[in-house]
């Protein structure tokens, strides 16, 4: 199988995809720009996450505000990778003084 890689839609595209396919299925929605402006956030420009986000509201008689803030797809979702980050703070960072005194001291473990 060869993958192919897909750039993310720029926001005007996935807006302009979005009132297209408003407007060929006759989709009442009781807020359009709150619908259109929920979906290009969203998606994040992921071609998948729209197709799969209009279809799901299609099958709505009526596509109401409750509806639209519930929208959300995994595929748009795009996370921050903080391993690196962590790591060079664990590395950076000294031991707790009260550990470094400690083990000088006889007695220290006992209390």
């Amino acid at each position: 199988m060869t993958e192919i890689a897909v750039l993310p839609l720029t926001p005007e595209t996935t807006r302009e995809i979005v009132q297209t396919y408003i407007t060929k299925q006759g989709m009442l929605i009781e807020s359009p720009g709150l619908f259109v402006g929920h979906i290009v956030k969203q998606s994040g420009g992921n071609p998948q996450a729209i197709a799969d986000m209009l279809d799901d509201s299609a099958k709505e008689r009526l596509v109401d505000k409750q509806h639209i803030r519930e929208m959300c797809h995994a595929a748009g979702v795009r996370y921050f990778d903080f391993t690196p980050v962590m790591i060079v703070a664990l590395a950076s960072s000294p031991s707790a003084p009260a550990t470094r005194n400690c083990t000088s001291s006889p007695g220290c473990w006992r209390r």
